[in-house]
């Protein structure tokens, strides 16, 4: 038992270092007083879907210590947590004694004044989340003694990506980290839906393991963390759930129909394909590089690739992707050398594609920096919040359906907002995801290094390679040219470019040197 209550110890004095206890507790109405929480219950339920996870989190969090000013019986709980890139925010379950309240989606601004008007003049009540930006947000629950408890559950949905060699579902929990006092472990529930695939991987901390649909899966704490025993340094970490490689070559549809979003949605993810990479081979092809282009009706956007990586894409258009990609190969002099057409099985089943448009819009979201989209695909965003009240108490049908499991997704009715103040949706847009690749030739990944300089600048250095030729561009996601380096000056190995102002987003920068290509994904800020 001294072990294990030290272990303890250190977990929770290790999480305590997190953002200095994210989850606490307050005395509201005086503001004078804050103290710690403990995490009496997290249980996590994962669904997996085809090109996306929904995520059950349910927790239990207990005031803990004592209150010397103001009512110890009407404290607040408040806290921060941050979601893996891209993720929706899409629904809140909050207990009430033997009540069950459901969140609605309302304007943020409004959203906040009705919780403060409860806080201040009444003793009932509500709970609160809102957007904080790149994934992270704030949450209030009102009110609860000291000692005592409030419990939640909240419904979020991860998109598949393509990042780090690999197609993943990244899982990063919100309340997990978040309290001084922790479960030593986490149980995690997985599930496949009629739409997953045969084979999944679960990965966390050193574990890897195949999922056995309907296990429940006991995470330690430990594997939610990667640290020191520094507690100066202490960053979240995730649970990884992989579907089976060889199975990504899969794209999906969903024409969607409403008051501002209306479209047509796609997602997809590829590999080079295999007769592809055949014909690379036959025609003996030392030093290459791939594109893959995909066009609808109104546009086409394209995408450089290397063998052995794998693209994602979110794609919203006017008129449908029919499923093709086609894929043209460049020698070692930038010339086409060859073309191919492969048209993947789309998937276009209404019922479980029905999120493409809500993940389309998240991604769009992080990614563009711009756009408040939530109130129109039913997520929460710097605009709206999702806010439960006791007038949103469930019905007894639906209170006995839902309170051991599950989480009721927001209805039309239940997002309020006035869709005339709402940005209007692109009517065409992708988001490219490319995984980083091992497959370069070694020469430009030896001797070729890109680097951001502040004031969007970039230092290009080669070492110990002959630069020849050099031309240099900058493309937008798109694939559209945005800034071309005629004039190159060299100091040494190593030259600097100025990018255009203003540049904010992902975008590639294309070298050439040396009779090789090399692409670069750019983030700037």
């Amino acid at each position: 038992m001294k072990r294990i209550t030290c272990a303890c110890m250190v977990i929770g004095l290790l999480a305590f270092n997190l953002a200095y206890s994210a989850i606490q507790w307050r005395t509201t109405k005086i503001n004078q007083e804050d103290g710690v929480c403990q995490l009496a219950l997290n249980k996590i339920r994962v669904i997996i879907n085809a090109c996306h996870l929904d995520v059950e989190e349910e927790a239990e969090i207990t005031t803990r210590g004592d209150v010397y000013w103001g009512d110890p019986k009407t404290l607040e709980i408040y806290g921060e947590f941050q979601l893996s890139p891209g993720s929706v925010m899409r629904s809140l379950l909050l207990w009430n004694g033997k009540k069950l309240l459901k969140a609605k989606l309302m304007d943020r601004e409004k959203a906040d004044s009705i919780f403060d008007t409860i806080v201040n003049y009444t003793y009932r009540d509500p709970a609160i989340v809102k957007y904080l930006g790149q994934n992270r947000y704030s949450f209030r629950i009102y009110p609860v003694a000291i000692n005592y408890s409030r419990k939640v559950r909240i419904l979020y949905s991860i998109p598949l990506q393509a990042k780090d060699q690999r197609v993943q579902f990244e899982v990063q929990p919100a309340f997990t980290l978040g309290a001084y006092y922790v479960p030593t472990t986490i149980p995690v529930e997985v599930v496949k839906s009629i739409s997953a695939f045969d084979k999944y991987i679960i990965q966390h901390g050193a574990t890897k393991k195949t999922i056995e649909s309907g296990s429940t899966y006991l995470i330690p704490f430990s594997d939610f963390y990667k640290g020191y025993y520094d507690w100066s340094y202490f960053e979240p970490n995730q649970i990884f759930i992989l579907p089976d490689q060889k199975v990504m070559q899969s794209a999906y549809s969903y024409k969607y129909v409403s008051a501002n979003g209306s479209g047509n949605y796609a997602a997809a993810f590829s590999t080079v394909p295999d007769s592809l990479e055949q014909m690379i081979e036959e025609a003996v092809m030392p030093k290459y590089s791939i594109e893959a282009k995909i066009e609808t009706k109104e546009k086409m956007y394209k995408i450089d690739m290397f063998n052995n990586s794998i693209f994602g894409m979110y794609l919203k258009s006017e008129s449908p992707w029919d499923g093709t990609i086609f894929w043209n190969v460049y020698d070692k002099n930038g010339d086409l050398a060859i073309k191919y057409t492969q048209t993947l099985a789309l998937d276009s089943d209404p019922v479980r594609n029905a999120t493409l448009p809500l993940l389309w819009g998240a991604k769009y979201t992080l990614v563009e920096g711009l756009g408040d989209l939530g109130a129109i695909f039913g997520f929460v965003d710097n605009r709206m919040s999702l806010l439960a009240l006791e007038k949103d108490t469930l019905s007894a049908v639906d209170k006995e359906k839902y309170w051991e499991q599950g989480v009721p997704a927001l209805l039309p009715q239940e997002i309020i907002v006035n869709l005339n103040k709402i940005p209007p949706v692109p009517k065409e847009n992708i988001i490219f995801e490319l995984t980083e690749n091992n497959s370069m030739p070694k020469d430009v990944t030896d001797c070729m290094q890109i680097t951001l300089k502040p004031d969007n600048k970039i230092l290009v250095s080669f070492n110990n390679l002959t630069v020849k030729n050099l031309k240099i561009a900058i493309y937008d996601i798109k694939g559209r040219l945005v800034k071309s380096f005629d004039t190159i000056k060299m100091n040494g190995n190593t030259t600097q470019l100025n990018l255009p102002a203003g540049l904010k987003g992902i975008y590639v920068i294309r070298v050439q040197a040396d009779n090789a290509k090399f692409s670069k994904k750019l983030v700037l800020k």
